[in-house]
């Protein structure tokens, strides 16, 4: 199986969040099963970058940590210009850039499923035919 982690789930691998534990059951169990689990490379900068942010007064080495935590496992995908001509060419026109390399990547990859958190991004991914995933998220 191919499973596709956008940014927002990422970062929930790292920090303790509602749904959290249920996301790292979730993950845990494909990378046991050897399903491939993967993400844009622009995920990992973001994620980075979120946590970076939101940690800014903790010390460096831990937040180093919790990025290595959030992306353990998660093999990246390149930003290739067969990305970048797909999420031009994405709808619906609300979609965010980031939003539509994620969905542009996850078609490259052909990913089984997409997990995340991000509402706008869940719903073109199901208008897309994605089978999409928030695990621990209220109904």
């Amino acid at each position: 199986m191919r499973v596709y982690l956008d940014s927002s789930a990422m970062v929930k691998r790292a920090l303790t969040e509602t749904e959290s534990v249920d996301l790292r059951s979730v993950v845990d169990r494909h990378l046991r099963d050897n399903d491939l689990v993967m993400s844009s490379a622009l995920g990992t900068v973001e994620v980075s970058r979120v946590l970076r942010s939101r940690l800014d007064t903790e010390p460096p080495q831990y937040v180093n940590d919790l990025v290595e935590l959030a992306l353990g496992g998660v093999a990246e995908c390149a930003l290739s210009s067969q990305v970048i001509g797909i999420a031009r060419r994405l709808g619906p026109g609300t979609l965010r850039s980031v939003d539509a390399i994620h969905l542009a990547t996850a078609s490259i990859v052909a990913a089984d499923v997409v997990i995340a958190y991000d509402e706008r991004l869940l719903r073109a991914a199901s208008e897309l035919g994605f089978r999409t995933a928030s695990p621990g998220a209220a109904a």
